[in-house]
């Protein structure tokens, strides 16, 4: 189990980790295990393949072996029967004798034993020190038995006999070929085992470098090697014994690995007696060969695995940099935005996740730049309002300090340019029931000569507007609009374009008009307005005021 203390510390440095090194991380062990994986399961693969091939073409070839030497037999076998066929039960010495004459002259046995009822008879045809040893230390009851065996031994049948001999280190394996004469009597053909097959050896074109061939009875009949070594004694019989079919496997002999196959003679399988499998090849081949060939592609296929790893894994190095480039231009972009460049803007071209980021944090940008537009917007209106209503307060008081008329318009005149920007200022003066007004003061003073006798009706006028609704009024007066009203055309020759006309209150209700024109359009505002409806409050309480000290002073 995995340790609990270090989990949460390994979790927390994998997540301080960036992106890139965290995608490295993953592809490395990605790209490494299922490689390591591949490479083993191809190694063990190849060899598997090697030596199923190697063991399976060494099988035909031992197979082709048994039956080229089962036809060798065949024709040896024939050869016998054909000797042996004029002998009869009654068969003498002189007919032994003839009869071994004729084998020893083809090379065809060393021994000839013929047993009946009467006993048994052993001539020797090849004067060799194998076959007198032999004659002198055979067990000769077997052959009576064989004669009188019910059933007899069929014609040719096969059998191998072990015999150790004095001055001999290994044992000497006989081969004998039995021939049933009449009822009671059988002719043994014995030769030397190991000598039959180097004389077939010899009628092939190219023997084999490694042969041992086995008895089912567990004998070593022939046994050859390259070079003098113990492989073929360490070789048990038992396994190929135990497998009759043409089979091959693979054994280890000195730490070393070697492909053997054996295959069964079906004609010793047939003709064996009592029955069994007869005679096993063995042949075999080494595989260190077949390794070293295939270690230097195995080799040289990890070589190329090597190579795509690396690849791979500039690969991933290269994606996972493509993949952290725009974070890392995104995080740019953030931090200009936190310093407060409300005009950045990020790369949002992509249409994957990073591209829909990028989107949104382009929304953001825009919202927070609009919101603190906005924000500006107002400060910037609440600060010209306070100096607005400062710069109000100052006139106001400045007016209401005043003895006259003449000493208020001289502050509206003076002060009020530094919030309002006009080029004409009047005050009008309103008497109850009349239908002019009265024109108190104006400037430029030039204009006080444009209005008939200084008065301004109340038809077709703005000021008659403004006395009719009692609110303050701003006009945009165009130059085909400028016939409609009586201020304009008084003021045509002007060009004023924006008029802000607002009303002066009283305690008897509206005394007068305070008016401003500018030859700019959509000069005053609604905030303008706002504020000038104040000043022409505090303008009609001073108005009172004057009139009220003149009043005085006259009196």
């Amino acid at each position: 189990p995995f340790p609990p203390k270090l989990a949460p510390g390994l979790t927390m440095r994998l997540r301080d980790l960036s992106i890139e090194r965290k995608f490295f991380l993953v592809i490395v062990p990605l790209c490494l295990i299922p490689t390591a994986l591949l490479m083993t399961l191809f190694i063990q693969g190849s060899h598997h393949a090697m030596r199923i091939m190697v063991g399976q073409t060494l099988a035909e070839k031992t197979d082709e072996f048994r039956y080229s030497f089962d036809r060798y037999l065949e024709s040896r076998l024939a050869q016998f029967q054909q000797l042996v066929a004029d002998l009869d039960a009654d068969a003498d010495t002189q007919d032994l004798l003839v009869l071994g004459q004729k084998l020893g002259e083809h090379s065809l046995a060393d021994m000839l034993i013929f047993a009946d009822g009467k006993g048994v008879q052993v001539h020797v045809i090849n004067n060799s020190s194998v076959a007198a040893g032999v004659r002198h230390h055979i067990d000769l009851t077997r052959y009576e038995l064989w004669a009188r065996e019910s059933p007899p031994p069929p014609d040719g049948a096969l059998t191998d006999l072990r015999i150790s001999l004095p001055g001999y280190l290994t044992p000497v394996v006989l081969a004998e070929v039995a021939f049933p004469v009449g009822d009671n009597a059988v002719v043994v053909l014995v030769t030397d085992a190991p000598e039959f097959v180097r004389q077939f050896l010899q009628t092939r074109p190219i023997p084999p470098d490694f042969l041992v061939a086995f008895s089912s009875s567990g004998n070593t009949i022939f046994r050859k090697e390259p070079q003098p070594s113990d492989y073929a004694e360490q070789l048990s019989p038992n396994p190929f014994i135990s497998t009759p079919e043409t089979h091959w496997r693979e054994l280890f002999i000195n730490g070393r690995a070697f492909i053997f196959a054996h295959a069964a003679s079906h004609i010793m399988r047939q003709r064996t007696w009592p029955a069994a499998s007869g005679w096993y090849f063995v042949m075999n081949t080494d595989l260190a060969p077949y390794m070293e060939s295939q270690s230097s592609l195995v080799w040289l296929t990890v070589l190329v695995a090597l190579a795509m790893i690396l690849v791979l894994m500039a690969v991933s190095t290269w994606l996972g940099r493509l993949i952290v480039r725009p974070l890392h231009v995104l995080k740019q972009q953030a931090g200009q935005l936190a310093a407060g460049n409300l005009n950045v803007r990020a790369p949002a071209d992509r249409r994957d996740e990073i591209g829909e980021l990028a989107g949104t944090f382009n929304r953001m940008a825009a919202q927070l730049q609009r919101t603190y537009g906005e924000l500006e917007r107002r400060l910037a209106e609440n600060r010209l309002r306070t100096e607005h209503i400062n710069a109000i307060n100052e006139i106001a008081h400045a007016s209401l300090q005043a003895q006259d008329v003449s000493q208020i318009f001289v502050h509206l005149t003076r002060d009020l340019r530094r919030i309002v920007p006009f080029d004409a200022i009047w005050l009008c003066r309103y008497d109850a029931g009349d239908r002019f007004m009265r024109l108190m003061e104006i400037h430029p003073p030039h204009l006080r000569e444009l209005p008939p006798d200084g008065r301004i009706p109340l038809a077709n006028s703005l000021h008659g507007a403004v006395m009719e609704h009692g609110e303050t009024l701003r006009a945009e007066i165009g130059p085909h609009q400028r016939a409609d009203f009586f201020e304009t055309c008084m003021f045509a020759a002007e060009g004023y374009q924006s008029y802000l006309l607002a009303p002066l209150p009283s305690r008897q209700g509206i005394a007068g008009v305070f008016g401003l024109a500018s030859t700019s359009p959509d000069v005053f505002t609604a905030e303008l307005a706002e504020v000038i409806s104040s000043l022409a409050g505090a303008i009609g309480i001073a108005l009172e005021q004057s009139e009220a000290f003149e009043q005085l002073s006259r009196f």
